[in-house]
């Protein structure tokens, strides 16, 4: 007859290395969508000592590109990030949206392999399904490299939206009849939304020559002022109309001019946008 254990556990030990002490700090998650060239790729490659993992063949790679060309290339970079041996920091995920497709590219392939009656195999619930649990058991693998900052990118749809549940209390609010959120099937946005600290949308909106944006910064050490009718920005604050919102102690203003990861960060930290 086998033996019980009745070795009792040390819940101090336990709770020794499990609870987190304060300043013991998980690196940034941010989610930026928007729609095609307005500035995601840009806005990820501004993040320090950057490895990109991008599922698009860009023309000219611009940081270190990971290109992922099929669904295993995501584990094999996690692998290779999760070893340590490397000299990066951060991490720009460049294309959720094509990544998720990677994703359902390879659960169809497995069941056109499993598949004994020679006909053609339409895409069903059955496999979002799967392939919604191959992008979250992605996303936690990352996740759990705790040490690194993550920019996740993805483009923007546009969906109708039927009644607003969080604005059933709220006598002033004027309920939006679509509204614009990340391209990913309900089960992927929801994982991904459950991650990050921030999802912003990213867009640019014009002057006039008469009143252009001014812009001032260094550059080798030396003030310079720059004119532009043109100004990116990245639209952080609650809206009914954009899936957005950040997790800050400081309260921040609705956008960020001109955003770069390391300004993106500072507000999220300090509350003050440069």
């Amino acid at each position: 007859m086998a033996k019980t254990s009745t070795a009792k556990k040390n819940y101090s030990e336990i709770a020794r290395k499990t609870i987190r002490q304060p300043g013991d700090e998980r690196a940034p998650r941010l989610l930026i969508y928007g729609r095609n060239k307005k500035g995601k790729t840009r806005f990820g490659n501004t993040a320090p000592k950057v490895l990109v993992l991008d599922p698009d063949d860009q023309p000219k790679a611009l940081r270190d590109l990971w290109h992922i060309r099929k669904w295993d290339d995501m584990n094999d970079a996690f692998l290779f990030l999760r070893s340590g041996d490397h000299p990066y920091e951060w991490i720009s995920m460049d294309g959720l949206t094509k990544i998720y497709q990677r994703a359902l590219k390879w659960v169809m392939h497995q069941a056109e392999e499993a598949n004994i009656s020679n006909q053609p195999i339409q895409v069903g619930k059955q496999h979002y399904g799967r392939a919604n649990q191959k992008f979250q058991d992605m996303l936690d693998n990352f996740h759990s490299l705790r040490h690194m900052g993550i920019v996740f990118t993805a483009q923007e749809k546009m969906v109708g939206v039927d009644s607003m549940d969080s604005m059933e209390d709220d006598d002033e609010a004027t309920p939006v009849t679509y509204q614009y959120i990340v391209d990913l099937p309900k089960g992927a946005r929801s994982a991904i939304n459950a991650i990050v600290d921030l999802t912003g949308r990213i867009y640019v909106v014009r002057a006039s020559p008469e009143e252009p944006f001014i812009r001032k910064f260094k550059r080798n050490g030396e003030v310079v002022v720059e004119e532009s009718t043109r100004q990116r920005r990245l639209l952080i604050g609650p809206d009914d109309m954009y899936e957005t919102g950040y997790r800050s102690e400081h309260v921040l203003p609705d956008f960020i001019p001109n955003p770069t990861v390391a300004n993106v960060v500072r507000a999220m930290k300090e509350g003050v946008i440069k």
